[in-house]
Parts: structure tokens; C-alpha cells; sequence
């Protein structure tokens, strides 16, 4: 849920600030006709949104630098998130071997883990070169469709990793449910020997 909320945040940020560059101050200026002054006023007026080809639609520097922080922190918690789960399903593998050598069933398992495993490689795939995309849709003369794309990369990570994390709690629950194996029976030779 805060992976989900931070994610939410960023995108309403990034929204944000790309439509920002869209709202216009305009300047209006009246004349009279009795004298020749001229009287000025500004009152904000929201102008409607520029097409790709008209001036000014590029990303003022500073609006850049930020977006691509905000992109950058996802990024890395993303890759932070993948690494753990990971680590978890790298755990999760050694204790499945273990218990296949003591004879239990984890078949079940090691099914859960295999479409963990799957769901953290396309995770990994999605956010390679991801941080490139960022910074060719900033300097680019339409951010806002360029980032569509990349915003789509980010929500099939973020699913992505999500079921992961479902088949690994999945994985815990089947080697918890997993049947015991069935105990060696010991031979009689304590008894033999003394006698």
C-alpha cells in the first residue's frame, strides 16, 4: 500500500508540474479615447493548452531537474524493492531444497516461487533503462505524451513486483502447509549390542 501511495504521489506531482507549464499569465492592455495613456492591468487568464509545434512547450530547466528527482527516488526504491524480494526468494529456494532432501513435498511451493521468480525478471526487464527514458522524455518537445510511456513502465513494474510479493507469501504458506516426511525407521541395534 505505501509503495502504492508513493507511486500515486509521484505520477500527481509529476502531472502537476508538467501542466503547470501549460497555465499562461497574460497581460491585457485598454486604451482610452479621451486621452492617449494607456492603462495596463494583468489578471491571470488560463490559456488553453498549447499544441506540440507552438513555442514553450519544453520544460523549463528547473521543472526538468525536478521530475527527474521524483523519477530517480521511484527508480530507486523500485530497484531497492526487487533486491529485497530477491533476497527473500534466493532464502525462500534454499529452504525448499532442504526440505526436499529430508523427503517433503514442495512441489506446490516451488511452483509459487517459479512465478515469483518470473514476475521479478519482467520487474527487472521493465526498469532497465528506465532513468534514459526519463531524461530523453524531459528534453523533448512533448514531456507530456513522451511520459505516458514511461508511466506505463512504472505501473507494470509496480504490478509486477506486487505479484511477486503475492507468490512469495504464497510460497510461505505452502512449505507451512507442506506435509512432514515420514520418519526414518531406526534399526534394533542398540538392543543387540547389549546383550
Amino acid at each position: 500500500m505505501k509503495l502504492f501511495f508513493n507511486c500515486s504521489l509521484f505520477f500527481f506531482c509529476a502531472l502537476l508540474i508538467l501542466s503547470s507549464t501549460h497555465l499562461s499569465y497574460a497581460q491585457t492592455t485598454t486604451a482610452t479615447t479621451t486621452n492617449t495613456e494607456v492603462a495596463t492591468s494583468t489578471a491571470p487568464i488560463i490559456a488553453p493548452a498549447p499544441t506540440p509545434t507552438e513555442k514553450g512547450t519544453v520544460l523549463k530547466k528547473r521543472t526538468q531537474e525536478r521530475v527527474r528527482n521524483l523519477a530517480a527516488n521511484i527508480s530507486n526504491r523500485l530497484d531497492a524493492i526487487i533486491a529485497r524480494l530477491e533476497n527473500i526468494s534466493a532464502r525462500l529456494n534454499t529452504r525448499i531444497e532442504k526440505l526436499n532432501q529430508t523427503g517433503t513435498d514442495t512441489s506446490a511451493a516451488a511452483a509459487s516461487l517459479d512465478k515469483a521468480r518470473t514476475a521479478l525478471s519482467a520487474a527487472k526487464e521493465q526498469m532497465k533503462g528506465i532513468d534514459g527514458a526519463v531524461a530523453t522524455a524531459l528534453g523533448s518537445r512533448d514531456p507530456k505524451t513522451q511520459w505516458q510511456s514511461i508511466r506505463i513502465k512504472f505501473i507494470t513494474t509496480r504490478d509486477n513486483i506486487r505479484t511477486a510479493h503475492t507468490e512469495l507469501k504464497n510460497t510461505i504458506v505452502n512449505l507451512k502447509s507442506a506435509p512432514p516426511a515420514a520418519p526414518v525407521e531406526q534399526t534394533a541395534t542398540s538392543s543387540n549390542e547389549s546383550q
